[in-house]
């Protein structure tokens, strides 16, 4: 991305603060202390219904300025081998493609030095149809495998906005509800399975 991200406590294996609700009220995105911010973004958590997807808060890309280059990212532990799925929801005003507004989410895998080995991006702005231009929208990296050596996750997002605006009116993003889900091995699931059957057997004896 070419721009420097300041170190953060790696907060474990989920999502904090994904649905935005925290602190209550308008405010920074880094203000629960789950999210840290980097580069020049106009951006906040919103406390308006119109922000958010199904709760009071999201957060809002300022779109309406220019020269934006930055976002917010957030570090779990991860471990090697197993696969992970990052979701998020988002809603383009109908201005902010055609502004030039570009919006990607990624997963940066790190060893236990802090090291990247691998990363997994989507564009979610070359992502927008003729059928998901409007609305909140759910967009997804599925089913990623962790890199062997892996210590933990960096979920980030990444925006940025053209020199020049050509229509202020409608031209942000909204983003909320960002979960990032670990899927159990298939040999762990099974093994979860027959330990309940075999408890449910136990039980009708």
């Amino acid at each position: 991305m070419g721009l420097t991200q300041a170190a953060t406590t790696i907060i474990g294996g989920s999502i904090g603060n994904g649905d935005f609700e925290a602190p209550s009220g308008n405010g920074p995105i880094s203000g629960s202390g789950d999210w840290v911010e980097f580069g020049t973004a106009e951006q906040a958590i919103q406390a308006s219904a119109w922000a958010a997807e199904n709760s009071d808060q999201g957060v809002w890309l300022k779109g309406f300025h220019a020269n934006q280059n930055g976002g917010f990212f957030q570090e779990n532990t991860a471990s090697s081998g197993q696969t992970y799925t990052l979701s998020t929801s988002v809603m383009f005003n109908e201005n902010a493609i055609s502004n030039g507004l570009t919006l990607s989410m990624s997963l940066v895998w790190l060893d236990s030095s802090g090291t990247e080995i691998g990363s997994n991006i989507l564009d979610i702005s070359g992502n927008v149809t003729a059928d998901n231009a409007t609305g909140w929208n759910t967009y997804s990296l599925t089913d990623i495998a962790a890199p062997d050596g892996v210590a933990s996750v960096r979920t980030t997002f990444h925006w940025t906005t053209d020199d020049t605006i050509e229509n202020y009116s409608q031209s942000s993003a909204l983003i909320d509800n960002v979960t990032l889900t670990m899927i159990p091995e298939p040999s762990s699931a099974c093994l979860i399975g027959l330990g309940g059957l075999a408890m449910v057997m136990r039980r009708r004896k």
